[in-house]
Parts: C-alpha cells; structure tokens; sequence
C-alpha cells in the first residue's frame, strides 16, 4: 500500500512539473525581458478589486467632460458675492453673460435603469453624440436623477434582450448608429419572433424570481442594503463556479413573445470542469501569446487548465486561439458549439474565403487577471464577444479620444507595465484625474483670461491646448455569463478578467460598416480586396459599386485597376527587387564564406607558428608536470610557463 501510494504522488509531481516547465516555456518566449511575473504581487492584492466590482449594485459606470451654458451672474449669486458697484461686472467682461464651462460628469447605473434607456431610445429616431449637454447638476455620482433626466443623458452600453429585440431593431438602431450594447441570453436560444409590451413584463418578472440567475447581483437599487448584498454574494459565486445561466422563462411567457431554440452545447462544454474532462481538445495546443518576432507561443489545454488553477502571475497567459478551426480532427468540433447570432450574420468578408480572410473569429480561455489592453479592431471590423464562464470588465472610448489619450502613454511611469491588469487599476484611474485637472484648469483660465468676444475661447496659452482631453469620456461595465457584447467600428476597448472565463468572440463586415472596412481593407489587404471586389459584383452589385464610389472619392487605384502597361512595369519591377535580393543574398553568403575561410588561414599559421616556437616535446612535457603536480596537490603553487597553444 505504500508503495503504491508513493507511486501515485511521484506521478501527480511529474504530472505538475510538466505544466510548470510548459508555463515558464511559454512565457519566456512570449516576454523574454521579464524576469518576475509576480514582481507586483496583484494575485494576492486583486480579488478586493475584483470583489468590489462584482458586488456592486451598478455595474455601468460613464466618466464624460461635458460643455454646459454657465451663467456668471447664478455663480456670483451662489457664493453670496453678488455685484460690486466699484468693480467691473462679469458681463462687461465676457461679453456676455453665459459661457461654456466644462463639467465633470460621473455617474453609476443599475441594470434596470440601462435596461430603461433602452425602452425610451427605442423612440429616438436617430442618434447623435451630443457632447453640449445642459446639466446643472455636477454630483459626482448621479444615482438618485428621476427618470426624465436619466433619458436625457447619453450613455453606454444599452442593454437589450434576445427576446425583445428582432435584428431589424439592432440593426436600424444601434448597429448603424455605432452605439455599443449588450445583449442578454442568446446562448439560451432565444430568438426573437413577435413582440408584445406584456410578455416584457412578464420576461422581467420571471427572470426576477429565478434565484439562481446570475442578473440578481444586478438589481434595480430598490432593494435594501441587506438584499442586494445577499444577491451579490450568491451570484458572485455563481460566476466562480461556472454555472451557466439558467433558463428563467416560462413557457407561459415565452409563447407570447419568442421562439425557443436550441441553446448553445457551450453552456455545458465550455465549462472548466467539462474542459478539464475533454479528451478530444486536452492535448490539443492554443494560442497563448506571441514571441518577440511575431510567432505563436502555444500550449496544450490541459497544461494551461493547471496553470489557470495555480498561478500567481500579475498578468497571466490568456488563450486566445483564432486557428482552432483548421483543426479538422478535435479542436473544430468548437464551431458546432455555438452559433453565430442572427443579429451578426452579415459577414461580407467570407465571400472571399476561410483561406484568403483575415483571422476573424477567437477561442477564448482567460485566467483572473488576464485580459487584452486597449485596442480598435483590425480593418474598420465591429465585434461580438459572447461570455460562458466567468465576469469580464469592459472599458470604452469613442472613436473621437485620441490614441494618444486612450493609451495613457504619458501616465506611465518608469517601471510600470501597460498589461489590462494596470490599465485597470492604475493607468484608468490616472486618465480620469487627468481629464478632471484639465476641466479645471480651463476653467479657471477661462475665469482669468475671459472668452475672448464671447466665442467661449480665453486667451490664455493653458486653454488653447486641452491635450487631447477635449470632449473626453469613457464607459465601464461588467460581462457576465449569457452576454454578448457588440462594439462598434472604432470604439476603443480594453477587456479584464474579473474570475476564471471562457468565451467567444468574432469580428465581422456588414452592410452598416462597410464604408470603413472598404477603406481599410483595401490598402491593409491588397490581393484580398482585389478578389472581394470581384466577388461584390457577382453577389452584391451595389456594394461593389459603393466600393468604386469611395476609390474614386479618395482617388484611389486598386491593383487590377493599373493599365497592362502599368502592370508589365510594376511586374518587372518586382522581378528586378527580387533578382536584386539574391543576388545580394548570394553576395553575402560568398563573403561568409571567404572570412570564413580567412579566419582558418589564420588559425592556422597560428598555431603552427606557437609549434615552431615551443616544440611538440616541450608541450608534451609541460601537460605531464601539470598532471603531476595536480596530483601531488601542487600544481596550483608551481609557476611555469604556458603555451599559447594550451590555453
């Protein structure tokens, strides 16, 4: 019995050396110049980070700079101050009595206010970012606002659900204005197939009494303190314990409303206890990084389900494989776990092919504290990532902040990593304070300086340049499982694993984006373009012609656009580039070669020169009295001379 318990713990070592030697394998490859990835110790620091978000009651969280009519006199007024008969008035001054003043707007949201936005954008006709809102109030957190003024404001993501909302909707509404949103259970196989007001009701109420859905931690902020912290706790280990979301409705609402389909196999297969167990992609390697040079650093998923378990890495490895469906014989069975919602299922670019396109579509295992920085998809592509396992945090910038001011490279520190994990919690919160410290100093200067003739521009040089900050905000929430999130053409993002996740995710050309696909697309990937083009005319005429359009409007010259003349040139052009590299290429390999054979020409002589000098019998000598005297315990004492040759 000892032997045999002996035995077993041997092979539980060997079997946890080897994740271990794939792990630090892996990361070398893919950050060779850290040495420590535990240097900052946020595996023991995060989970209070992580908690406080996951228990909170508002889970959508807005930081905007905001332009708003202030008046001078209301402020004079408000300080008690009044006017001075022996001063000059404030209107004399300006040349006016409003100017714009930049506010700070923060607030918080509950899921049912987010999901009451959504019922009252639903009669707007058309959308616009309004960055001039006229808001007195600048609490920092506006959580107590009545609902007419909550409408008023506008803020990211709407939250919708696959029940309540046909792909027309999405379309018209959200996806062609380019407005970020989440849509709930669409892995449970809801689709939309007529509407009713009663049957949202009806939705809502059933899904409120479903104790195990993970949407209780989200409550509505009507609840007592007590309540919404029991929901919190129970659901917060619903996420950790990777249950999928239960189906809360009943077949007496769901009649009136939608169509019950098939629900995703992912619900049960991508969980980490069925992952663990998956004999067909175990030993199967996923993507987990890329090396200096471009290359994929990979690992098998049974290494990487261990070193999910156990690491304490600041910024651990992430799967994030787009090459699992070239895998015929395991891996692809991936494809037939999920399906691609019908509000994504334009894909304009798979005309030209799985084998032509660019990667499109990610398997997605991330372990707490993984996550991508911040980022605008490839090629004016939007995105979906839908979420199994697991909470994620989102943060958002509109296309109008500046790279400059979305990455934060100037609040970076000597020393500090750039990695989600420190976008997070370091680098966010920075930018915030910034964009505060900005509004006031213009505001201040614009107080000092005045409005220069009331065009709400001061003289002062500190105005003049915001740093970017100009018009600045961003939007937090929370992914949690059974979500899919949509982001937009150029919307930047960045993504934090809260827990232990899986997912999916795509990227995708539709109708509604495919000005800016085109554009990119078309310089990004010129052999491709040329071959969409061809297939637009045959598939989609009109399409093809709004790609002419747009070439024509910028002046731009595809390939197969150049005359035969142009094409003969360009051909032997790229002929004579490549006879030039090989004969340089053959050049440097004759020149290898002759200092090569140089160097042992002069090895040689060398040597033979030492020979001539020293004598085979003296050299033959002097390793024997070596040997002697090193067994003798003398050798080190002796001082004699040594050949060249020897050393």
């Amino acid at each position: 019995m000892g032997g045999g318990g002996g035995g077993e713990d041997d092979d539980h070592h060997d079997e946890s050396s080897s994740w271990q030697e794939k792990a630090a394998r892996a990361k070398r490859k893919h950050r060779p110049s850290l040495k420590n990835w535990e240097v900052d110790g946020l595996a023991y620091s995060f989970p209070n980070y992580a908690n406080s978000i996951l228990e909170s009651k508002f889970p959508y969280r807005s930081f905007r700079l905001v332009k708003t009519d202030y008046d001078d006199d209301d402020d004079d007024a408000r300080e008690g101050g009044g006017k001075n008969n022996n001063m000059m008035t404030k209107d004399k001054v300006y040349g006016g009595g409003k100017q714009k003043k930049i506010m700070v707007e923060e607030r918080r949201q509950s899921l049912e206010c987010a999901r009451r936005r959504h019922r009252s954008h639903r009669n707007q006709p058309k959308h616009t970012h309004n960055h001039d809102i006229d808001d007195d109030d600048n609490d920092a957190f506006n959580d107590n606002k009545d609902d007419n003024t909550e409408q008023q404001v506008v803020t990211y993501p709407v939250v919708l659900h696959a029940s309540q909302t046909p792909p027309s909707v999405f379309h018209e509404l959200y996806e062609a204005q380019c407005i970020p949103v989440i849509i709930r259970d669409i892995p449970l196989g809801y689709q939309h197939h007529h509407s009713h007001p009663a049957s949202e009701r009806g939705a809502m109420q059933a899904r409120s009494s479903s104790s195990s859905n993970i949407e209780e931690k989200k409550n509505d902020g009507n609840d007592s303190d007590s309540d919404a912290h029991n929901s919190n706790k129970n659901n917060h280990n619903n996420v950790n314990g990777y249950h999928p979301i239960p189906n809360a409705f009943s077949s007496s609402h769901t009649t009136a409303a939608t169509e019950v389909q098939t629900e995703w196999p992912a619900l049960h297969r991508w969980t980490l206890p069925s992952l663990s167990t998956d004999t067909t992609l175990l030993d199967r390697p996923f993507k987990v990084g890329e090396d200096d040079d471009g290359h994929a650093v990979h690992m098998k998923l049974r290494h990487f389900l261990q070193y999910m378990q156990h690491n304490h890495d600041d910024s651990p490895l992430y799967i994030f494989d787009a090459t699992f469906d070239e895998d015929k014989r395991g891996a692809a069975r991936l494809l037939v776990d999920y399906t691609v919602p019908p509000y994504f299922n334009e894909d304009l670019m798979s005309l030209v092919g799985e084998r032509r396109r660019p990667p499109y579509r990610w398997f997605l295992v991330g372990p707490t504290r993984s996550g991508t920085t911040v980022h605008i998809d490839p090629l004016g592509t939007s995105a979906w990532n839908t979420l199994i396992v697991g909470a994620k945090r989102w943060v958002l910038f509109p296309p109008h902040v500046p790279k400059s001011v979305v990455k934060g490279s100037k609040l970076i520190l000597p020393g500090e990593d750039d990695e989600a994990i420190h976008y997070f919690t370091t680098i966010l919160p920075r930018m915030k304070r910034r964009a505060a410290a900005v509004a006031t100093m213009v505001n201040n200067c614009r107080s000092s300086h005045g409005t220069n003739g009331g065009r709400g521009r001061c003289d002062g040089g500190g105005c003049k340049d915001l740093g970017g900050y100009a018009n600045f905000e961003c939007y937090e929430f929370t992914q949690y499982p059974g979500e899919t999130v949509f982001i937009p053409h150029g919307w930047w993002h960045a993504v934090l694993n809260l827990t232990d996740t899986v997912g999916i995710t795509q990227n995708y050309c539709s109708r509604r984006n495919f000005d800016a696909v085109w554009t990119q697309a078309r310089s990004g990937r010129k052999k491709m373009s040329c071959s969409w083009l061809r297939k637009l005319d045959v598939v989609y005429p009109d399409l093809a012609h709004r790609a002419r359009e747009l070439n024509a409007r910028d002046g731009y010259v595809m390939l197969e656009e150049d005359s035969p003349a142009e094409r003969a040139v360009r051909r032997e052009r790229k002929r004579a580039e490549r006879r030039a590299r090989k004969e340089e290429k053959e050049r440097r390999k004759k020149q290898e070669g002759e200092d090569k054979n140089k160097r042992q020409d002069q090895d040689h002589t060398q040597n033979h020169k030492q020979k001539e000098k020293w004598g085979d019998h003296r050299i033959a000598e002097r390793r024997r009295n070596d040997v002697e005297g090193a067994e003798d315990g003398e050798g080190d004492a002796i001082m004699r001379e040594v050949s060249p040759a020897e050393t």
